[in-house]
C-alpha cells in the first residue's frame, strides 16, 4: 500500500516516515477501505468506520491506526470481503 495515499501526516513528515520505515506511521481507515477496494468512496468508508471495521481480527471503530514500524502485514475485514494490507 502507497503511505501517499492513506496516511495522515504532513508533506515533510510523511517524506521522512517513507524514508525511515522504523519510524510509526497513522494511517486513515477510510482511505485504506477505499484503496483496497472494499469500500467505493469515501463517504461509504467513512459510515463503515463508524459501523466497525475488523483490523488483525479485532473489530475497531477509531478513524485511524498507527503502525510503529514497517514491513507490516494488516488483515482487514468488512462484513465477508477481507484484504491483506502490506506496508513496506
Amino acid at each position: 500500500v502507497d503511505l501517499r495515499q492513506v496516511a495522515i501526516a504532513d508533506g515533510a513528515s510523511l517524506e521522512e516516515a517513507i524514508r525511515n520505515p522504523h519510524l510509526p506511521v497513522r494511517i486513515n481507515v477510510a482511505k485504506l477501505l477505499v484503496h483496497l477496494g472494499l469500500k467505493s468512496s469515501r463517504t461509504e468508508a467513512d459510515r463503515q468506520v463508524t459501523a466497525g471495521v475488523s483490523i488483525d481480527g479485532a473489530t475497531s471503530v477509531s478513524k485511524q491506526i498507527d503502525i510503529e514500524s514497517r514491513p507490516v502485514r494488516i488483515a482487514v475485514r468488512v462484513g465477508k470481503r477481507a484484504k491483506i494490507a502490506v506496508f513496506g
